[in-house]
C-alpha cells in the first residue's frame, strides 16, 4: 500500500511539474509575441530563483509599457544587493515609469537625480 500511495504521490508531483512546464512555455511564446502581462509573469517567477531571467523578462515588460516592471527594475536596481546598487539603471528604469506618467516612477527618478546619479 505505502509503495502505491508513493507512486501516485510521485506521479501527481511529475504531473504537476509537467503542467507548470507548459504554462511557463505558454507565457514566454506570448511575452515573445508582445503580451507585457505574460513577460511580467515569467519575470515574477524567476524573481528569487533565477535573476538574469527574471530581468530580461521583466525588461521586455517594460519596454512593452507594463509600468510596474519598470518599478520594480527601478527598485531591484537600486536595493537590491545582487544587482550591486547600480543608482544609474536604476534611475533609468524610474525613468521609464515616469515616462509612462507613474507618479512613483517620478519620484523616484528625482530622487535618484537630486543624489546626483
Amino acid at each position: 500500500m505505502k509503495k502505491i500511495l508513493l507512486a501516485l504521490l510521485m506521479m501527481s508531483i511529475t504531473l504537476q511539474a509537467n503542467a507548470e512546464k507548459k504554462e511557463e512555455e505558454k507565457l514566454q511564446k506570448e511575452c515573445d509575441n508582445g503580451n507585457s502581462i505574460s513577460c511580467a509573469k515569467v519575470g515574477y517567477e524567476y524573481l528569487f530563483v533565477d535573476n538574469p531571467k527574471s530581468v530580461e523578462f521583466l525588461e521586455k515588460s517594460c519596454n512593452l509599457k507594463m509600468v510596474q516592471s519598470c518599478l520594480v527594475l527601478g527598485t531591484m536596481y537600486e536595493n537590491h544587493d545582487d544587482f550591486g546598487n547600480d543608482y544609474a539603471k536604476a534611475k533609468k528604469f524610474y525613468g521609464k515609469a515616469c515616462d509612462l506618467k507613474d507618479q512613483d516612477g517620478c519620484k523616484e527618478y528625482t530622487k535618484l537625480s537630486q543624489k546626483g546619479y
